[in-house]
């Protein structure tokens, strides 16, 4: 709207400036039609005014994001992850291409290539406050899919693709909405013309997908990349298992790392394991959930004792020990993403040890979060600490 006041250089019944013209009127709470009505009543329909106004419209777009997540980054057959985050549009697509492509045995245990339609939701606190909530400066316009790694699902690297299509609703300059219209996943259809990648490379599916939708001319698609890895263990822990040394199943940790050999991975599922564990060979320690995987060394020494070289302790809690976790005479270890919280002395503790990495730990309530002793060339980097007790 453009206003320009009349030959008496007033607007409408005698205000020098359009603030002054609307002071008597309450804006607050009102549509634009209703303030447009204010504008012209106290302007150009006010008795005896020759003010002007132009009145145009412009639309404004909003601009379209795509933002997600993996909850894992390591996960073993038979076990499930998470893939959330927000989207401008009304559904996403999550594509997931096994490490031997088309070809392979992929999430689902059968195609190489798996797709999941996710739903787009609006929070209920958004909802409930009668607004739109804003995450990371968008709109709370959220999508969240809990995705199972079939039994026989190929081992290696996997890479999750996010699909959004935005304004136009269709992939690329095509006419569809569903990348499964574009794709031929087993080399028998479905759709006519559609791109057969049953025997094509993890890579060469990337390629693909990524002419069809985001690398067309004037296309708005969006396309998020993710990794994820799955594993298959050699040794399987669980608390409510009954031991079975011919399949590798155990109930106790300790057990499980006694039966491992070297570079093996142990995997323990969810529980509560009342146990003091000595790492004494060069294997990786895997949980199923760091939350409800919870080993306790009942106020009696430390909880785990790494003692060899070139070990992973990923994603444990660590609870009631000496120590939550001691890296003793020992180099080349990984510990990441564990909750080394509520014992008596340190979280983490190396002593004369070398090269380690310590990574996205949690270390509350201990006398000390990470104690570094005759130790040397570690890299120590985004734990969270707290040294209250």
């Amino acid at each position: 709207m453009v206003l320009t006041k009349g030959r008496d250089g007033k607007y409408g019944g005698g205000n020098d400036n359009l603030t002054a013209a609307l002071a008597s009127y309450n804006l607050a709470g009102k549509t634009q039609a209703q303030i447009l009505d204010i504008l012209e009543d106290a302007t150009i329909g006010a008795a005896g005014s020759d003010d002007l106004m132009w009145t145009g419209y412009i639309n404004v777009i909003p601009r379209p994001y795509l933002n997600a997540s993996i909850s894992k980054s390591t996960v073993s057959p038979g076990d499930n992850f998470e893939v959330y985050g927000n989207a401008s549009s009304d559904y996403v697509e999550i594509v997931a291409i096994s490490p031997r492509g088309g070809n392979g045995a992929g999430m689902e245990g059968l195609y190489g290539v798996s797709i999941y339609t996710v739903p787009i939701y609006i929070s209920a606190n958004a909802l409930s406050n009668n607004e739109v909530g804003m995450e990371e400066g968008h709109p709370s316009n959220s999508f969240y899919k809990k995705i199972k790694v079939d039994g026989v699902a190929d081992a290696g690297n996997y890479t999750l693709l996010v699909l959004s299509r935005e304004m136009d609703d269709v992939y690329g300059n095509s006419s569809y909405k569903y990348i499964d219209s574009i794709l031929d996943l087993d080399g028998a259809g479905p759709e006519l013309g559609a791109i057969d990648v049953s025997n094509k490379t993890k890579a060469e599916i990337i390629r693909t997908i990524e002419n069809a939708t985001i690398n067309q001319v004037g296309t708005d698609d969006l396309l998020w990349t993710g990794h994820l890895t799955v594993f298959q263990p050699d040794v399987y822990v669980d608390d409510d298992f009954e031991d079975d040394p011919a399949n590798h199943r155990w109930n106790t940790i300790q057990e499980g790392v006694n039966n491992a050999n070297e570079g093996d991975v142990v995997y323990v599922y969810a529980g509560d394991y009342n146990e003091n564990v000595i790492v004494n060979k060069s294997i990786t320690l895997q949980e199923e959930d760091r939350d409800n995987t919870i080993i306790d060394g009942n106020r009696n020494g430390d909880v785990v004792n790494v003692t060899a070289d070139n070990c992973m302790i990923d994603e444990f809690t660590m609870q009631n020990g000496n120590y939550g976790i001691k890296i003793f005479k020992s180099s080349n270890n990984t510990v990441t993403g564990n909750n080394a919280s509520s014992n008596n002395f340190d979280g983490v503790d190396l002593q004369w040890s070398n090269n380690n990495t310590i990574t996205n730990n949690i270390a509350y309530y201990n006398s000390i979060g990470i104690h570094s002793c005759h130790s040397n060339n570690n890299i120590i980097s985004n734990n969270i600490l707290n040294l209250t007790l």
